[in-house]
């Protein structure tokens, strides 16, 4: 997560061919399980969601120009891979051009009906258009979606934490979990909130699986106290919001 925006992983890998064996070259740290499903991609597929990729970084930085290039340029390079076709939707929405972002979000629901990322922005563009027919009439898978989306519920439980309501975080962290065990993050945001609500035992328990998996360039930072953390990104929000409100 980046502020209002939720990225999605895609894991690419390299198989190399050997006499007796083939070799899984795997490069991002991450512990993969044997058990994940895995599928063979084009060589196209990978070079799009390397543009895509860069489109993103872009779309971060704000630089909606440079991220518009990589995300049409990933789209000639495979016109199916609904991800691009979602991203140029959101390019074009933070370029106040709705009507082509409409477009856009409706052309990857063309390529794959379920597309959550997708639906959701819709969803999204109708009701800043105030076409609240059409959003109405996606409300239902809206829902659907972001109830079985962890970072929707992770989200939700942020906003249970800023009003104290610890409880309600901890389970809808428990929730998240069950539908993404092996994200690092969201152990890390459940030890943090049992932290804050006293479940000192079981916050270090939830820090401890954070560790186990996290990539090798957060080791470092989950290696520090809880509190020290808490204390930091709280200071971090508040700069934040005294800077948004200036």
């Amino acid at each position: 997560m980046d502020d209002d925006t939720v990225m999605l992983v895609k894991h690419v890998n390299v198989v190399l061919e050997g006499k007796h064996f083939n070799y899984v070259m795997d490069v991002s740290g991450y512990e993969i399980s044997q058990f994940t499903q895995r599928r063979i991609v084009e060589d196209s597929y990978a070079k799009a969601l390397y543009l895509n990729n860069l489109g993103a970084v872009a779309l971060i930085e704000n630089d909606l120009p440079k991220a518009y290039a990589y995300m049409t340029k990933a789209i000639e390079v495979e016109p199916r891979l609904t991800d691009s076709w979602v991203n140029l939707g959101v390019v074009f929405g933070r370029n106040d051009q709705l009507d082509d972002a409409i477009t856009v979000f409706q052309t990857a629901l063309a390529i794959d009906g379920s597309e959550a990322s997708a639906i959701n922005n819709l969803y999204e563009v109708y009701i800043e258009q105030g076409n609240l027919e059409a959003a109405q009439n996606l409300q239902v898978k809206v829902e659907r979606h972001r109830q079985n989306n962890p970072y929707y519920l992770l989200h939700l439980s942020e906003e249970a934490v800023e009003s104290d309501q610890f409880a309600e975080s901890i389970n809808l962290l428990q929730r998240a979990i069950k539908k993404k065990e092996n994200d690092h993050y969201l152990h890390f945001a459940l030890a943090k909130t049992q932290y804050l609500s006293g479940e000192k035992a079981a916050a270090e328990n939830s820090l401890t699986r954070a560790r186990e998996l996290a990539p090798p360039d957060m080791l470092a930072h989950y290696a520090r106290p809880l509190d020290e953390l808490i204390a930091e990104e709280r200071a971090e929000r508040a700069l934040m919001t005294e800077l948004v409100t200036d």
